[in-house]
């Protein structure tokens, strides 16, 4: 007699896998807010790096996305990730200015 299986399967990981892998992140993930995706400190600076290289004059990437009716989208969605992965410096509490 086979009986089902009932409960949900454990996820296995494969032996040796708790050591970082080449291209792995290896800095502690930080996140922005809540319902932010975790992000390590390490995979930041070059993520950001790319995705201005993306959205710059000279990228055909974005040129192709400006010829569509979702470009403004497109690059709407670009701003929102690269202000979750560099925002701006927080405000000062006190001004060293007043203007």
């Amino acid at each position: 007699m086979v009986r089902p299986r009932t409960g949900r399967a454990r996820r296995r990981e494969p032996p040796g896998d708790r050591h970082p892998r080449p291209g792995r992140a290896t800095g502690s993930p930080t996140a922005s807010g809540p319902g932010t995706p975790l992000v390590a400190d390490d995979l930041r600076p070059p993520a950001v790096e790319a995705l201005d290289r993306v959205i710059a004059e000279a990228s055909e990437l974005a040129e192709l996305w400006d010829e569509t009716p979702d470009g403004p989208k497109w690059r709407r969605n670009i701003s929102r990730i690269r202000a979750v992965l560099a925002p701006g410096p927080a405000p000062q509490e006190n001004p060293l200015f007043d203007l």
